[in-house]
């Protein structure tokens, strides 16, 4: 019996700028991550705000109008 790996991604090409090519790398490094790496970590931390956005809207609540704590002296 032959078990397939199942396919992990889709290759893809994309066009960044220099000065955001060279911001993400820097943040890769610092973050001990690869490019690749570090830019997939942050379309994922995106997707899911949004997602957790979406789901506060649809609840009726929404991070910007949750009251701030207050602090007294």
């Amino acid at each position: 019996m032959t078990i397939q790996k199942e396919k992990i991604g889709v290759k893809t090409s994309l066009r960044l700028s220099d000065s955001l090519h060279k911001w993400l790398e820097v943040q890769a490094k610092n973050n001990a991550r690869s490019l690749n790496t570090e830019i997939l970590f942050r379309l994922e931390a995106s997707k899911l705000r949004e997602e957790i956005e979406e789901t506060m809207r649809a609840a009726g609540t929404s991070l910007a109008t949750e009251p701030a704590a207050s602090f007294s002296k």
